[in-house]
C-alpha cells in the first residue's frame, strides 16, 4: 500500500473517529474542531499516538454518556421519592402535633373534672347555686373523653400508617441507592 492512500486511510479513519467524538461531546454541549484534541495535547495530527489518544478518549466520553444515561432515570426516581417522603413527614409531623393537642385537651378535660368534683364534694352551703349534680358532669366528662379518645385513635392509626409508608419509601431508596452503586462504583453521590 502506497503512502498516500495509507495516509487517505488513515485520514478517513481520523475523520470518522472525531464526527462521533463531535457527537458524544455535542451531547454534553462541548464545541470543539477537528484538530482540538490533538492540538490540546501537543500530538501530531498524523502521529499514530494521536489517533490512539483519541480513541481512548472517545471510549471514555462513551463510558460517561453511556454511565449517565443508566443513571439518570434512576437519579430522577430517587429525587421523587425523596421528595414523596418529604412530603409524607410534613404529613406525620402535622398528625403528630394534632395528637398532641388532642392529649392536652385531654388532661385539661381531666383536670375541669377533678375541680368539679371537688366543688361537688363541698359542703352545701360551700357550694355555688348549680343545677348539675356529680353524675351530670361525670356524663359530660365521659362524653367529651370518648369523643377525644375516638379522634385521637384515629389519628394514631393514621400515623402508623403512614410511618409504613415512610418506611417502605426508605426501603425502596435504599435499593436504589444500591443499584446506583452496582452501575457505578464511582459515582459520587
Amino acid at each position: 500500500m502506497s503512502n498516500n492512500k495509507r495516509a487517505s486511510r488513515m485520514k478517513r479513519m481520523n475523520d470518522e473517529q472525531m464526527r462521533t467524538i463531535k457527537t458524544m461531546l455535542s451531547l454534553l454541549d462541548i464545541d470543539i474542531n477537528s484538530n482540538y484534541i490533538c492540538d490540546f495535547l501537543g500530538l501530531d495530527r498524523k502521529h499514530q499516538s494521536c489517533s490512539e489518544t483519541v480513541n481512548n478518549g472517545l471510549n471514555e466520553v462513551q463510558n460517561i454518556i453511556s454511565t449517565t444515561e443508566e443513571l439518570l432515570p434512576l437519579y430522577n426516581i430517587l429525587k421523587e421519592k425523596t421528595e414523596e417522603l418529604e412530603d409524607e413527614r410534613k404529613r406525620v409531623r402535622e398528625y403528630i402535633e394534632k395528637a398532641e393537642e388532642y392529649e392536652r385537651e385531654m388532661e385539661k378535660i381531666n383536670q375541669e373534672k377533678a375541680e368539679l368534683i371537688a366543688k361537688m364534694q363541698q359542703p352545701e352551703s360551700q357550694v355555688d347555686n348549680t343545677t348539675m349534680n356529680e353524675t351530670n358532669i361525670e356524663d359530660v366528662v365521659a362524653d367529651k373523653q370518648t369523643d377525644l379518645a375516638s379522634v385521637l385513635n384515629q389519628k394514631k392509626s393514621e400515623i402508623s400508617s403512614l410511618e409504613a409508608q415512610i418506611y417502605k419509601i426508605k426501603y425502596q431508596i435504599n435499593a436504589l441507592d444500591e443499584d446506583i452503586k452496582i452501575l457505578s462504583p464511582n459515582f459520587e453521590q
